[in-house]
């Protein structure tokens, strides 16, 4: 009974040790955080930033972010011009 009730009181220092605060720089923000920047984790970097001639699937997503609105695809796959000027 004495070695259950000393891995319990173990246990729950271990878990309230882990949810203590961690301090970050006086502004709040973390030092690597810059306001106005979009940060996306990829896998891999895109082969290209031309949209005609990569061989890159996820390379859309990073198009989609950087080229939305300029155009768009039907659903036969045809582009469509947008509005936008």
């Amino acid at each position: 009974m004495n070695r259950a009730l000393r891995a319990a009181a173990l246990l729950a220092v271990a878990i309230l040790g882990a949810c203590t605060r961690v301090e970050t720089a006086q502004s709040g923000r973390h030092s690597w955080t810059q306001p106005g920047v979009l940060r996306v984790g990829l896998y891999e970097e895109p082969d290209t930033l031309n949209p005609a001639v990569t061989t890159m699937a996820f390379a859309n997503d990073v198009f989609q972010l950087l080229f939305d609105g300029l155009i768009r695809f039907d659903d036969k796959g045809g582009r469509c011009p947008t509005s936008r000027r």
